[in-house]
């Protein structure tokens, strides 16, 4: 799949504001990489559409993911890391999630909650003044 996105990708290369020293003067290491998600042939349709709800506000509105990099000094470092993390971005997208098994509380468990709570009411009730007892 890293082949793929490396050869259906479109690199765009600007001034960084990371380290640099005086190449960020003069060179432009910045990466970012744009890709269609139409254009990942290795992706069935449903996974498309997948990729599509959950990176919603990352994709563009013409249908591409972008990812742009200026963590090293060099451009091919750059280019690396950002490969790399859309290939994370794309592979994390495409993680189905575990839907949580309902379990109900067990008999000790809503004794124990039973028994707090009575523990509670008489420390509430003990700090209650009642009107029915002398004053002293």
């Amino acid at each position: 799949m890293l082949t793929e996105l490396a050869n259906k990708s479109v690199y765009t290369f600007t001034r960084s504001s990371g380290p640099g020293g005086q190449n960020i003067n003069k060179l432009n290491t910045r990466v970012t990489i744009r890709i269609c998600i139409s254009d990942i042939k290795s992706l069935s349709a449903e996974e498309k559409a997948r990729l599509l709800a959950s990176l919603k506000h990352r994709i563009s509105k013409d249908m591409c993911l972008s990812v742009s990099c200026q963590q090293e000094r060099s451009q091919a470092l750059n280019r690396e890391i950002a490969l790399h993390h859309m290939q994370q971005v794309i592979l994390e997208a495409l993680k189905i999630p575990i839907k949580r098994i309902k379990t109900k509380p067990s008999a000790s468990q809503k004794l124990e909650r039973l028994k707090q709570k009575k523990m509670r009411s008489t420390t509430k009730a003990g700090r209650q003044i009642r009107p029915d007892t002398p004053i002293e």
